[in-house]
């Protein structure tokens, strides 16, 4: 029966099978480090990277805008999510370089405060200063 589950997994996709197959069996304790170097030694990386790049030289770019404008025009809630998204991000970026430079400021005040400072040259310094 072992070499029957075999000859299935090699007709249809054999390598995904025995991935899934070496993960079960080690009770799915798989990091996954040991997947992706299992994949590269396979070779497997190559197949992808190349179907990837083909799929996307084949694309068409005006076509993809087209699809995107018409998605977006039949969900507006999705637009609503973006703009919230992009404004929360654009507050926190504005909101943390405020608060670098509040830290920063004020670290160089305290520093200023413990250096020791000189007495200012006034006339009564210079009369203690002659006697």
């Amino acid at each position: 029966m072992a070499s029957n589950e075999n000859a299935r997994s090699r007709k249809s996709g054999g390598t995904v099978s025995a991935i899934r197959k070496t993960a079960h069996g080690l009770g799915g304790a798989v990091s996954s480090d040991t997947v992706i170097d299992l994949i590269q030694r396979l070779g497997l990386l190559d197949l992808a990277v190349d179907k990837v790049r083909t799929r996307l030289e084949q694309a068409d770019i005006d076509e993809l805008l087209d699809e995107m404008t018409d998605y977006l025009r039949r969900n507006p809630e999705v637009v609503v999510v973006l703009l919230g998204t992009i404004t929360v991000a654009a507050g926190m970026i504005v909101y943390l370089e405020r608060a670098d430079r509040w830290r920063n400021w004020r670290e160089d005040d305290e520093a200023e405060e413990a250096a020791p400072q000189r007495p200012r040259a006034t006339v009564n310094n210079a009369r203690r200063r002659a006697s």
